[in-house]
């Protein structure tokens, strides 16, 4: 048991966050099909660089996000859904590079977030590993991101 007092200290403010309806964001990313995903990804990732001391997002990575997604939705529409039974090398490397982009991406912004509200695992303003990864295989962790940032700006009383 420690015997140092609790800290006053007022909580951090959250940087340049802003506080989304999370419906509105459900509807833009099924009326993109996912592509504004991307966006609300990218806008939080400069949030969280200018921010922080290093950059906690590589741009390589978010760069890499960026063209190799809508390069699978091109190749997709190209192809159809029926996959060539042997598919160009470039068309399984953006595949690969879109896959690898879309999972590590997340769990760094998540770091990212965390680092700047202060939070503490278990604290309800965590963005939580589990959650995040799970939610990245259906690229539905921006929501639930959202949802932790807009908890802690309720927090801290800004909207």
């Amino acid at each position: 048991m420690s015997s140092e007092p609790p800290s006053t200290e007022p909580p951090r403010p959250l940087p340049s966050f802003r506080r989304e309806s999370l419906a509105w964001l459900t509807v833009l990313l099924i009326v993109t099909f996912g592509m504004y995903m991307l966006w609300w990804m990218y806008r939080q990732t400069q949030v969280v660089n200018a921010h922080s001391p290093a950059n906690a997002v590589p741009s390589w990575l978010v760069h890499g996000a960026m063209i190799s997604v809508p390069a699978v939705v091109v190749a997709r529409l190209a192809y159809g859904q029926e996959v060539p039974t042997e598919p160009p090398v470039l068309l399984l490397v953006v595949n690969m590079v879109a896959l690898v982009t879309l999972m590590a991406w997340p769990l760094l912004l998540r770091r990212g977030i965390n680092a700047l509200s202060g939070a503490t695992m278990g604290e309800r303003t965590w963005v939580s590993l589990p959650v995040t990864l799970l939610l990245s295989v259906f690229q539905l962790s921006p929501l639930y991101m959202q949802f932790i940032i807009n908890r802690v700006l309720e927090q801290r009383g800004r909207s």
